[in-house]
């Protein structure tokens, strides 16, 4: 059976990337990772999921590298965001060294507005995740994602295929709603 990770990359700061949403933590109050949760549940119905919190084991970058280096994974699933993207795909692309490397694929806020600029400007990236409640990652890992259609909830390079926001993106962000914020009145 084939082996995915599910990463929460190391930082130098205690680090919240979760439900499209990243901060850093003002205190030493941390909780995991709803996004890696629910993957976890759709992936591990056909591969050996692993999980790695390097920010709940404060792991520095050289450890948790070690630590991936020794199992052989298919996929490494990891999270960023605005507070951390620039160090955390820094630090993800080195799996891109070697012979091969696992495919690549990325869930956050940070992607899920730019996941076209993302994709186009780090070639080492295989894909984003646009939802994270989805099991269109599975399709995807098995190779036959391009099957699917016109899907709203991954985009992959190449090609960088964004489909129209649909289902739960929808909701959260209506194109029609020309208000900055819900329930107020745009000036």
């Amino acid at each position: 059976m084939d082996k995915i990770l599910l990463l929460n990359p190391p930082g130098d700061k205690l680090y919240q990337r979760d439900l499209y949403c990243s901060a850093v933590s003002k205190a030493f109050y941390y909780w995991p990772s709803i996004d890696l949760l629910i993957q976890s549940g759709i992936l591990g119905e056909r591969y050996d999921v692993h999980v790695l919190d390097a920010i709940a084991e404060r792991l520095t970058p050289e450890d948790c590298t070690s630590r991936i280096r020794q199992a052989d994974y298919k996929a490494i699933l990891f999270l960023t965001g605005t507070a951390s993207w620039r160090k955390d795909l820094d630090y993800i692309s080195r799996f891109k060294a070697g012979p091969n490397p696992p495919l690549l694929i990325g869930n956050g806020d940070i992607l899920l507005f730019k996941a076209r600029e993302f994709l186009e400007r780090h070639s080492f990236l295989d894909a984003v995740l646009l939802d994270y409640t989805t099991p269109d990652v599975l399709h995807f890992l098995e190779g036959n994602y391009a099957s699917r259609g016109n899907n709203p909830s991954l985009a992959h390079s190449p090609p960088h295929h964004l489909p129209p926001l649909t289902g739960f993106l929808r909701k959260l962000f209506k194109p029609t709603d020309k208000r900055p914020y819900r329930g107020t009145k745009a000036l």
